[in-house]
């Protein structure tokens, strides 16, 4: 886990940093009252780990994308499902790819290029009515394309590099640019603005002296339940964004969080540093760049003592429960982080070339006794996905 830490470090960056001049976008307004914001009670289950998979789970679908041989998954990053298609992102390769509910391939939505609907990478993706919207920093666009055919609609130059967004309307997009300053969104990490880029709203300003370089490990933006959930990197609010007033208000605290990284939070050059990110004896912990929710689960990922943990908070029964790669039951270490919250039940993903070493390693986990299991081929083309039913007692 050291490792992975250590290639973070050695990709992270400074932005050259230019004159951004007057902005009158506004911050964030009011903060709830701290009695209004959900304290998470972890029950001592914070850096521990459930060692059954049957411990947090039961029942499971598997799931195969039946890619055509001439196209490969590589990494699955973003899952979406909607209308039966599932939705898969490979931001490795730039591709998205639609499937129906049995896996079977019905299309591609876009293509790398330089032609009309092409684009150099993608960097996010998401649904809104019947468009497919794609973000590309390198294009510094949106790319729009017909749901049912995947047809080139249109393309909006975005004249900044974005990390994520969620589209508000047909003509309003708020955007996250994790500390990427410019000279139109101005020192704000997140920012509404309708089509033609006029008169944004800027919200959680940042110092580009002090937070100066993207964290994707740490913080995010989402829409999740039908509602816009933000965090910033190493911080111990969740945000949620009231559409009418335009605003965000907190809604959860993580008590959790190091004392040490809260306080020098906005300061990348004291936070993200081997000997505080990969050295277990600080006992450094911050929320990860993973967060999934519905009306009853929060699944998230968080960071302590240099290991990555995957959490499942049960918002009905006010338990957490969580676990990691390091679980002595084998089958973590097969299946990728969560991708995806489906009502009690959560999905991950796994390729057939990792199956097969897995299978070699543990012969005798009895959970691969499962027919979906056995039915799994060898290409190394496939990827999987297990949805497993949340399991709390």
């Amino acid at each position: 886990m050291k490792s992975n830490y250590l290639l973070i470090l050695s990709v992270f960056f400074c932005f050259v940093i230019c004159s951004c001049g007057s902005n009158k976008n506004s911050d964030f307004g009011d903060l709830k009252n701290s009695e209004e914001i959900i304290a998470l009670s972890l029950n001592g289950n914070w850096g521990k780990n459930e060692e059954k998979f049957t411990s947090l789970f039961i029942d499971y679908e598997v799931i195969p994308l039946k890619v055509p041989d001439s196209l490969f998954i590589v990494s699955i990053d973003k899952i979406h499902l909607s209308d039966d298609r599932i939705y898969v992102l490979d931001k490795k390769f730039s591709n998205l790819f639609c499937f129906n509910i049995l896996g079977e391939f019905i299309g591609q939505v876009g293509s790398i290029g330089s032609g009309p609907g092409e684009f150099l990478g993608i960097e996010d993706f998401n649904i809104f009515e019947d468009n497919i919207i794609l973000m590309s920093s390198g294009d510094m666009s949106f790319f729009v394309y017909d749901k049912f055919n995947f047809d080139f609609r249109k393309q909006y130059s975005l004249g900044l590099f974005g990390y994520s967004f969620v589209p508000l309307s047909l003509d309003k997009t708020m955007i996250y640019i994790n500390h990427n300053p410019s000279s139109f969104g101005g020192n704000y990490n997140l920012f509404i603005s309708d089509k033609d880029l006029k008169n944004p709203k800027g919200f959680f300003p940042f110092d580009p002296k002090k937070s100066y370089a993207v964290i994707d490990f740490s913080g995010f933006l989402t829409f999740q339940n039908e509602k816009i959930l933000f965090a910033k990197p190493f911080d111990d609010l969740i945000y949620e964004f009231n559409s009418i007033e335009e605003d965000f208000n907190p809604i959860f605290k993580l008590e959790t969080i190091s004392e040490f990284v809260l306080e020098n939070k906005e300061d990348f050059s004291k936070v993200v540093r081997p000997d505080i990110l990969t050295n277990a004896e600080h006992k450094t912990s911050f929320m990860g760049s993973t967060f999934f929710m519905n009306e009853d689960f929060l699944v998230f990922d968080y960071h302590y003592k240099s290991r990555i943990f995957y959490g499942i908070y049960s918002l009905n029964k006010n338990l957490f429960k969580s676990f990691s790669k390091s679980s002595k039951d084998p089958l973590f270490k097969l299946l990728s982080k969560p991708i995806y919250l489906e009502e009690d039940r959560i999905c991950f993903t796994f390729s057939s070339e990792a199956y097969v070493d897995f299978i070699k390693k543990y012969p005798q986990d009895l959970l691969l006794s499962n027919e979906s299991f056995n039915e799994i081929n060898n290409s190394p083309n496939d990827y999987y996905l297990v949805f497993s039913q949340i399991n709390f007692r």
